[in-house]
C-alpha cells in the first residue's frame, strides 16, 4: 500500500500514515489542523495548493494631513540599515521568470524616508514567511510525506505577483519548507507582467475594477451603506483634524500595523481609535476588492474580475491532477500574493471571517483521493479547516467544490474585465485607456 495512504487524523501516538476505520463520522482536533475520520474511508493527499500573504513590510500608504488632535503624528524613519537585508537562513539561489518563459517583467519602486522602498519586505517579514515554510514542512514533509525532504523542482510550482515583497516571501517560504541545506538547485519563481496578472485583484489594468474603484473614490465610500461607517468617518475626521474630506481607514491601518510589526512608535492617539480603524478598514477592503451588493457592481461580478481566473487556475490544476495530465506532476503549488488576494478568495469561498488577513497568513486547498478513487477538497485558513457553504464536514466532494465556485470563476479574464459605460455605448477593454 502506498506510503501516503492515510486517514486524515492525528491523535495521541497515531501517526498520519496509520490506517483506521471508525463507525461514525467524528471530528478530531490536531495541534495545527482540524481533521477528521469517516466510516470505511482512507484518504491520500495527492495535491496541495497554498496561497499566502507576504510577510511584514514597510507601509504602502501615508497618513492623511491632520491639523487638530492628530497634528504632529508623522511618519517614522524606516532605516534600511536596521530592518533590511537577507536573513542567513533564507539566502538561497533563485531566479524570477516570466510565466511566458522570458525575463522578469519590470517593476518601479517608490522610496520612503530612511531609504526603504514602499511595501518592501523586511527582516521581520522574512522571518514570518520562513516560519510559515517551517510549518508547511511539518505538515507536508514530516507528517503527511506529500513532498520529498530535498527540494525537487518538478514537485513544487512557485508563483508570485511581480512585486519584490511577494517574490522574496516566496523564496523565504521555500527556504523554510526545505531548509537551505536541502535546496541544491536554483529556485525558479514564476511571475508575469502586472497588466496581465490574475492572482490578485488587478485594479490598475482591469477596466471593470478600475471603474469600480473610481466610483468609490469619486463618491466617497460613506455612500456604500456600511453600518456606522459615515458616523465614525466624521468622528475621526473631526477629532484628528483630518483635512481631506474623503480619506480611507485603510491608510491608518496600514501604517499602524506595519509599525507595530516592527516595534516602531505608534502614537497613543491612534491607539484610541484602533477598533474603529480595524473594523472599517476591513469593510473598505471587502467593498473595494470584492464589490458591493448592488446591481451595477454586484459582488459576484467583481469577485469574478478580482480572483475568478485565479479560482479557475486552482480548479484546473486539480482537474489536471485527477486526470493525470502531464503539467500536473507538481504535488504542491505555492502562490505568493497579497491581503487583497486572500480576502477575495475567502469571500468567494463563503468563509471570510471579516478580519484583515495577517502577514504570512495562508489559505490551503488540499486534494484527497479515497480508496474508491473519488476526490475531495479540504480548505484550510490559518491552519483551521473550513466548512464550506452547504457542506458540514471538513472534506467537500470535488464536483460539489467546483459547483460552489463555478458562479465566481472565469477562464476569460479579459472578457470579464470589459466595462460598458452605463451612459454610453463605449466599451473599454484590457489595454485601453482606463
Amino acid at each position: 500500500m502506498a506510503a501516503r495512504w492515510k486517514l486524515v487524523c492525528n491523535i495521541g501516538g497515531l501517526t498520519l500514515g496509520t490506517l483506521c476505520t471508525v463507525q461514525a463520522f467524528r471530528k478530531i482536533q490536531s495541534s495545527r489542523f482540524t481533521t477528521f475520520a469517516s466510516e470505511k474511508c482512507s484518504y491520500e493527499l495527492v495535491h496541495a495548493q497554498i496561497a499566502f500573504r507576504h510577510g511584514a513590510r514597510t507601509p504602502v500608504y501615508r497618513l492623511p494631513e491632520m491639523v487638530g488632535r492628530g497634528k504632529g503624528i508623522d511618519d517614522v524613519t524606516w532605516d534600511k540599515d536596521v530592518i533590511m537585508g537577507d536573513l542567513p537562513q533564507t539566502m538561497i539561489e533563485f531566479r524570477v521568470r516570466n510565466i511566458d518563459g522570458g525575463d522578469q517583467p519590470e517593476y518601479s519602486p517608490n522610496i520612503k524616508k530612511g531609504g526603504c522602498i514602499c511595501g518592501e519586505l523586511t527582516k521581520v517579514g522574512q522571518q514570518q514567511t520562513f516560519d510559515l515554510g517551517r510549518t508547511l514542512q511539518k505538515r507536508y514533509i514530516d507528517d503527511i510525506k506529500l513532498l520529498s525532504p530535498v527540494f525537487t523542482p518538478h514537485e513544487v510550482y512557485i508563483r508570485s505577483t511581480n512585486v519584490p515583497r511577494t517574490i522574496k516571501s516566496a523564496k523565504c517560504v521555500v527556504a523554510g519548507l526545505y531548509g537551505k541545506e536541502n535546496i541544491q538547485r536554483v529556485l525558479h519563481i514564476i511571475t508575469r507582467d502586472e497588466r496581465e496578472d490574475t492572482i490578485l485583484p488587478n485594479m490598475s489594468f482591469c477596466p471593470l475594477l478600475t471603474r469600480w474603484l473610481r466610483k468609490i473614490q469619486a463618491s466617497s465610500i460613506q455612500k456604500i451603506n456600511l453600518e456606522g461607517y459615515a458616523k465614525d468617518h466624521s468622528t475621526i475626521r473631526n477629532d484628528l483634524g483630518i483635512t481631506a474630506k474623503n480619506f480611507f481607514f485603510v491608510c491608518f491601518r496600514d501604517v499602524m500595523s506595519a509599525r507595530e510589526a516592527h516595534g516602531l512608535f505608534v502614537d497613543p492617539i491612534l491607539h484610541d481609535y484602533w477598533d474603529m480603524i480595524d473594523q472599517h478598514a476591513t469593510e473598505e477592503l471587502v467593498v473595494v476588492q470584492c464589490g458591493n451588493l448592488g446591481k451595477r457592481f454586484a459582488r459576484q461580478d467583481i469577485i469574478k474580475a478580482s480572483v475568478g481566473k485565479f479560482l479557475d487556475e486552482i480548479i484546473t490544476r486539480m482537474n489536471d491532477k485527477i486526470n493525470g495530465i502531464s503539467p500536473a506532476q507538481h504535488k504542491m503549488c505555492l502562490y505568493s500574493v497579497h491581503d487583497t488576494s486572500i480576502s477575495c478568495l475567502l469571500t468567494a469561498l463563503g468563509v471570510f471571517d471579516n478580519k484583515w488577513p495577517d502577514f504570512a497568513s495562508e489559505v490551503a486547498f488540499e486534494l484527497y483521493r479515497n480508496q474508491d478513487n473519488k476526490y475531495f477538497v479540504k480548505v484550510l485558513y490559518q491552519e483551521k479547516a473550513q466548512h464550506l457553504p452547504g457542506n458540514n464536514t471538513d472534506l467537500c466532494p470535488f464536483e460539489k467544490f467546483k459547483a460552489l465556485l463555478a458562479p465566481q470563476m472565469t477562464n476569460d479574464w479579459q472578457s470579464q474585465c470589459i466595462y460598458e459605460d452605463e451612459d454610453s455605448e463605449t466599451i473599454i477593454k484590457i489595454g485601453g485607456d482606463v
